[in-house]
């Protein structure tokens, strides 16, 4: 009886050890399978960003040169017009009053003249006299001459062929000197765009860099374009410095008005490593995180990247990657530093 019960215990004791080490075993560790991407080298010029509103290269702002009531509007909005075309006129009735009475002043001062000249021949006045007399008959030709300038540009022509985009006055309304009227534009001066860059970025590009544009209405094409123009001074009211991108041989139907997001490529360029940019795991300001394969391509080497810009789904890293040939794309979120890899070919 004694060795049967000595025997179970014997047998539960080994069960129980077997269990145990069962249990401690560790699991196998599993592979995570991943893809990668090379990494590759460039040298390019890294892009500037900016915004701007599409306008003509020749778009003007035509206004009376004197002020009053608006007699007439010719045109409406859209209309394509001739180089001097009548566009608009005033109502003369003050202005031509001001002009005649310009002119009879100066006939005036012009007989008042000939009198003191006959009476100067004559010893009967002084030379002062006279030229008193002249004075006030070039005051009176001058003022003949600014109300008869006056009276011509009462009314607005068409500087050159072109079309008028917008009427900002009706007929009937009161309009003050150089006020706009009409904005007139001529396509084949181009479209333009203008923006400003801030001091650390206008030393970058010069004339002739190209750019690219894209508008809303357009959202799947991009406008080729060139930089024509860079000042050379920043604006006092915003403190940037205005840049105009002119935009080359456009093949859709543009307006004034649209606004547009640019991409300018300076000619300065530099050296980067363009990776996807979904092997980039984390990002804090200009610096992030990839997975690369180790040199077994078995376990996984986790690197601190300089990030130069992101474009067309492809990061641009300029320090970090000089010693890596591929990162990991496909599975780098359930990756650590332990991890072990099987690549995907």
């Amino acid at each position: 009886m004694k060795v049967s019960l000595t025997i179970w215990f014997v047998l539960i004791f080994l069960l129980i050890s077997a269990c145990s080490n069962h249990r401690e075993q560790k699991p196998l560790t599993q592979k995570i399978r991943v893809k990668t991407a090379p990494v590759v080298r460039k040298t390019i010029a890294p892009p500037l960003h900016a915004s701007g509103i599409l306008a003509l290269k020749d778009e003007i702002k035509l206004a009376f040169k004197t002020g009053g009531i608006i007699k007439r509007i010719f045109v409406d909005e859209g209309q394509e017009v001739k180089k001097g075309a009548l566009l608009a006129r005033l109502d003369l009735a003050e202005i031509e009053a001001r002009k005649n009475q310009a002119q009879s002043a100066y006939r005036k001062a012009e007989r008042d003249f000939k009198r003191v000249s006959r009476l100067y021949a004559d010893s009967v006045v002084t030379f002062e006299q006279l030229q008193n007399a002249q004075t006030a008959l070039d005051v009176a030709g001058s003022n003949l001459r600014i109300a008869e300038f006056n009276l011509k540009h009462s009314a607005i022509y068409a500087p050159s062929n072109g079309k008028i985009y917008k009427k900002l006055f009706n007929e009937g309304e009161m309009v003050n000197p150089g006020m706009p009227v009409l904005i007139f534009g001529n396509e084949a001066s181009g479209w333009i765009i203008k923006t400003g860059l801030a001091d650390r970025d206008i030393l970058q590009i010069q004339l002739g860099d190209s750019a690219r544009i894209q508008f809303d209405p357009y959202p799947n094409q991009c406008f080729s374009a060139v930089v024509s123009e860079v000042a050379a001074v920043a604006s006092p009211k915003t403190g940037l410095y205005e840049v105009e991108i002119r935009l080359i041989n456009p093949s859709r139907p543009l307006l004034s008005g649209f606004v547009g997001r640019i991409d300018i490529f300076p000619s300065k360029r530099e050296t980067v490593w363009m990776i996807p940019v979904e092997s980039l795991l984390e990002g804090k300001g200009m610096t992030g995180k990839v997975y690369a394969p180790a040199d077994d391509e078995k376990s996984v080497r986790l690197i601190e990247v300089q990030i130069a810009y992101i474009l067309d789904g492809r990061v641009a890293v300029r320090k970090g990657l000089e010693n890596t040939s591929q990162v990991i794309t496909a599975g780098v979120s359930y990756l650590d530093k332990n991890s072990s890899i099987e690549i995907i070919r």
